[in-house]
This record gives structure tokens, C-alpha cells and sequence, in this order.
């Protein structure tokens, strides 16, 4: 059904079925799981609507879309279809859809973290140890150290002492912080101070901190420029265990696990000692594609793989990692049935999500239902007569009730699909037609006396692409018979 809250009555079972991956699906760990929807209007027109894009509050949110449903005008569903990435947890998220309608929903649910790595951090700290840019010998020694910005977490050391910035600190300030800790110990208003200075450097000044330069002095001869080059990012990649035909992409390289599976292990050893350009190692458990981009990679320990930015002394975009495969939101299958017939089934639940059974869709084209008795439309209401109230674009409409709704999928109707031992549908679609209160003066009324009654049993009606048509069928019926003689012939049959 459209909504599975809406199921009632037992589970039915579709026997001797087979559900095969193809293609598609992912998680991420920054993606939209689920979305509150925001109270909206009431004039949205009736329907389905698909491939909806969904725009978070920064440019970093893109690539997500859902599908959205409105009931009696009001927007009564959002389905995520496609996660995307860089939206955070809690944000509102805009949407168009239909006539230039517009969809809010709140509460954005970020969940879980990709399968197959961990993400505790990405990013370890950009440690800078500098060499003084310029120097002097004799009986007072000064040198002069060039500072450039700190983002959070980013370190500098000079001398001896480190500086951790806790926010991000320009030039100037940094000149400033280390002027003062050396010469008071004051602690940094962005920042953090550790560490033993360098005896052999005793007087700090700080004659432009605007510029960003500091400068170091020593009484008497000194040639200590002791220090190093700054080194570039690193990121420790813990990888788990990846599942058959599962692929994890990290740093531009992609591996697929093979039928059986891979160890953490056996994943990390393909992303493991390579050079920025290189390809993955070859692995027996799975394979490779892609190249290593902007970084170089260190041996494994366990499960973990150091990866290096080859940017040196810049704060480099965060690493990131894409798990999809089987399992996964969005993932396409192929469900095929007992008597053959093959549906495009698409995954919706989250892997690794409180979800005990995995949730699928189907395509699904649903028609409603009318009939005539001598021209004069048949339906009922909740009262028995009448017509049903339609809003269309905020407007109500009153129409033709619908004798029910038949529902397609893959050119079959819907209760044909689950069939019993013998091989009979578990469900039948049945409509009935009756007239037999007579002529009447309204909906269903006949213009000879109104007996008609009939059950209409459509269960294996087939839906073909094709255009619409509506055939009609002049026969007026037959007259009453009454049985007037019988015999037997001499074999005693009546």
C-alpha cells in the first residue's frame, strides 16, 4: 500500500521468490536519514511526487531528494530517497515539487556513521614547527618567525613552545599570544600554550604583530635555529569488516568486496602504503579501481591506515568515505516471482538502523474505478449515495465516487501476486454492481426497473502501456425465460 501503517490483517507471503542486487544505494555519514515535516498549506493538489530536491541551509548540503505524497491537499509524506551529503543533523530543509509548490521539513536526522570505516576523526591536528626565517650571530642573536593562520585544532611550535589553536587565529594574533606567553606566560585567548622553552632563547618581542612576525633574542652569542618544517595533515582510517559487493571509497580509491566478504583487515590492506597518484594494492578479496588523490598513505596497523596530505602547510578538505552496495538506501533489486513475473523492487530503510526487517518499494500504477447503468454513474459515499468531495488546487470539487481502486505492478494487478499452494491468488479484487432497489432517482438507478446486480471478479486483469480506451457494449440484455416441457429420451436423459 501507499502507507504501511495503513495495513491491516495478516502478513501474506510471496512464496518461492528471488530478490537479486543490481545496483545503486549508499549511506554517508553526513546524509539526511529521515525529515519532520513543517505544517504547511492545504491547496497542494492530490498525488505523488518524485525526485523532489531537497536544499539544506548551507551550499555543503546537496544530493538529497525524497518523495512526496499529498492526501486531501495536505502533504502527509516525506520518503528520503537519496541521502546526499553535508547536511547536518536538525537543519531545516527547503523543496519544490508540482505546480512551484514548496516544502519544509525540519529536523533533519543524521544517523549512524558508514559501515565500513570510523569516523571519530578525521582530521588530526596540522602540526607546524618552524624554522626561524631569519637570523643573526654575535654578541645578541634574533630570529624572526613568519606565522600564518591557525584553524581549529591546528598547531604551531617555536622553540619549544606549542600553540593549539581552539579557534581560528590569524597572523597577528599568534604573534601577539606568543609575545605574551614568553614574556608573561599569559594563556591565549584562541588557544592553548604547552611545552618547555629553549634556554638558549630568553627575550621575545613583538615590534609589528600586525605583519605576523615574532621575534626571538638571546643575550650573548647564540646559533641555536633548532626547529622543523612544517608537516602536512594526517588522518587515521579505521576500516571494518565490508560486506559481499559492498564498495568503499576513500582518498579517490575505490574497493569492491568480493562474494565472500572482507575482513577489516583485508580492506585496509588495499588502501595501505601507497604513493598520492598510485592505485589501490591488488587484493584477492576484492577489487580495485580509482587512483589515490591528494594523499599518501602509511603502512597498516590492525585495521588502520594513516593517510598524509601531500599539501604541505595548508589546512586540506577533510577526508571522506562512501559505502553503497546491497543493503543500502536506495539499492535497486530485482524480485522475481514464482510464476516469473520480474518487479523492480528499491530498498528505503537504512542499513544498520533500528529497522528488524528490511523495508522495499515497488513501483505501483493505481487506477480508479467508475461504472454506468443506462448512462447514470454508480457510486456511493460513507451515506450510500451521492458524490464525493474533491479538493483539486484548493477548490472542491464533487464527483463520481469510485467503485474502488485496482493497483498495477509490472502489468499485473496487485492481488494476483501472492498465491497459495494451488498456485490461486490469496487476494480477489471484486466489485460489485447492483441495482435491484430499484429504478431509483439517483446515482445507480436503471430505466427498466432496476434488477441488476453482478459481481465484477477482475483479480488477473493485466494493465498494458498503451493508450487509454473505453469500449462499449450496447446489448440490452435478454428477455425472462420460463420453462415450458420437459422429456426423456430412451437412454432416460432429460
Amino acid at each position: 500500500t501507499a502507507v504501511e501503517s495503513t495495513v491491516t490483517g495478516s502478513t501474506q507471503t510471496l512464496s518461492s521468490t528471488v530478490l537479486t542486487y543490481l545496483s545503486g544505494g549508499s549511506e554517508s555519514n553526513n546524509g539526511i536519514k529521515s525529515a519532520t515535516i513543517s505544517a504547511g498549506a492545504t491547496s497542494y493538489i492530490d498525488g505523488i511526487y518524485k525526485n523532489v530536491a531537497l536544499t539544506g541551509a548551507t551550499s555543503a548540503a546537496t544530493g538529497a531528494y525524497g518523495t512526496v505524497t499529498v492526501t486531501d491537499g495536505v502533504i502527509t509524506a516525506l520518503d528520503i530517497t537519496e541521502t546526499g551529503s553535508g547536511y547536518t543533523s536538525g537543519e531545516s530543509l527547503t523543496g519544490t515539487f508540482g505546480d512551484s509548490y514548496s516544502i519544509t521539513a525540519t529536523s533533519a536526522q543524521i544517523t549512524g556513521t558508514p559501515p565500513s570505516i570510523s569516523t571519530t576523526n578525521w582530521t588530526t591536528a596540522l602540526t607546524t614547527t618552524l624554522t626561524p626565517t631569519s637570523g643573526t650571530s654575535g654578541s645578541n642573536t634574533t630570529n624572526s618567525y613568519s606565522l600564518s593562520p591557525l584553524y581549529k585544532g591546528e598547531i604551531v611550535t617555536i622553540a619549544g613552545i606549542s600553540y593549539t589553536a581552539t579557534a581560528t587565529t590569524t597572523a597577528a594574533e599568534l604573534a601577539t599570544a606568543f609575545f605574551n606567553y614568553w614574556q608573561s606566560g599569559t594563556a591565549g585567548t584562541k588557544g592553548t600554550f604547552s611545552g618547555t622553552k629553549t634556554t638558549a632563547w630568553n627575550t621575545a618581542t613583538a615590534t609589528n604583530p600586525s605583519s605576523g612576525t615574532f621575534f626571538l633574542t638571546a643575550v650573548g652569542t647564540q646559533t641555536d635555529t633548532s626547529g622543523q618544517q612544517k608537516k602536512n595533515e594526517n588522518a587515521a582510517v579505521t576500516f571494518t569488516d565490508l560486506d559481499a559487493d559492498r564498495t568503499i571509497s576513500v582518498g579517490g580509491v575505490s574497493f569492491t568486496a568480493g562474494t565472500n566478504g572482507a575482513t577489516a583487515a583485508q580492506v585496509a590492506a588495499a588502501y595501505a602504503s601507497l604513493a598520492s597518484g598510485a592505485a589501490g594494492n591488488t587484493s584477492s578479496y576484492g577489487t580495485l579501481s580509482g587512483n589515490l588523490t591528494g594523499w599518501s598513505t602509511s603502512s597498516v596497523s590492525t585495521a588502520t591506515v594513516t593517510f598524509t596530505s601531500t599539501s604541505s602547510e595548508t589546512n586540506v578538505t577533510n577526508l571522506s568515505a562512501t559505502v553503497t552496495g546491497d543493503g543500502m538506501l536506495g539499492s535497486v533489486y530485482n524480485l522475481k516471482l514464482s510464476d516469473g513475473t520480474i518487479l523492480t523492487a528499491k530498498r528505503k530503510d537504512i542499513s544498520g538502523s533500528a529497522v528488524s526487517t528490511p523495508r522495499y518499494t515497488v513501483e505501483v500504477d493505481r487506477y480508479a474505478l467508475f461504472a454506468t447503468l443506462d448512462t447514470i454513474p454508480v457510486g456511493s459515499t460513507s451515506t450510500g449515495t451521492g458524490t464525493t468531495a474533491i479538493k483539486l488546487s484548493g477548490s472542491t470539487n464533487y464527483e463520481q465516487t469510485s467503485l474502488g481502486t485496482m493497483a498495477f505492478i509490472a502489468g499485473k494487478n496487485l492481488d494476483s501476486l501472492a498465491r497459495d499452494a494451488n498456485d490461486n491468488p490469496q487476494f480477489n479484487t471484486t466489485l460489485t454492481i447492483n441495482a435491484t432497489g430499484g429504478e431509483g432517482s439517483d446515482w445507480g438507478k436503471t430505466s427498466n426497473g432496476g434488477v441488476l446486480s453482478f459481481n465484477l471478479t477482475s483479480t488477473d486483469t493485466t494493465g498494458y502501456s498503451s493508450s487509454q480506451q473505453t469500449y462499449t457494449n450496447i446489448q440490452d440484455g435478454s428477455p425472462t425465460s420460463q420453462l415450458t416441457a420437459y422429456s426423456f429420451d430412451s437412454y432416460g436423459k432429460l
